[in-house]
């Protein structure tokens, strides 16, 4: 079984890497390009992308996976982004899924 391995001049945490924001408080993690950027509140909130919820400044409970997945939305609950631009125009919000690249874009 593969196990990690500590390098001694890398980063120790994520929140040592210039495109990672986690809080273990409120269970946030945002990886990528200015993901998360202005997030000011909000809890359980899941992005991997470049620029996915790169506006977001509160909501909870929401997840993008695909770069610029719900880049718009400032705040909203419980909204899944799964591609490339998947609801990406989307404000606020609330219980809203998309799956796809591009899927709901508008």
């Amino acid at each position: 079984m593969a196990q990690w391995q500590t390098i001694a001049s890398g980063a120790t945490s994520l929140d040592s890497l210039s495109d990672a924001i986690t809080d273990y408080g409120t269970n946030n993690i945002f990886l990528g390009q200015n993901v998360g950027a202005t997030r000011t509140s909000g809890v359980s909130n899941t992005a991997v992308g470049a620029l996915s919820m790169s506006a977001l400044t509160s909501g909870n409970d929401n997840t993008a996976f695909g770069n610029q997945a719900l880049q718009a939305l400032t705040t909203g609950n419980n909204n899944t982004a799964v591609g490339r631009e998947a609801l990406l125009v989307l404000e606020s919000g609330v219980n809203n899924t998309s799956i796809g690249h591009t899927s709901l874009f508008r």
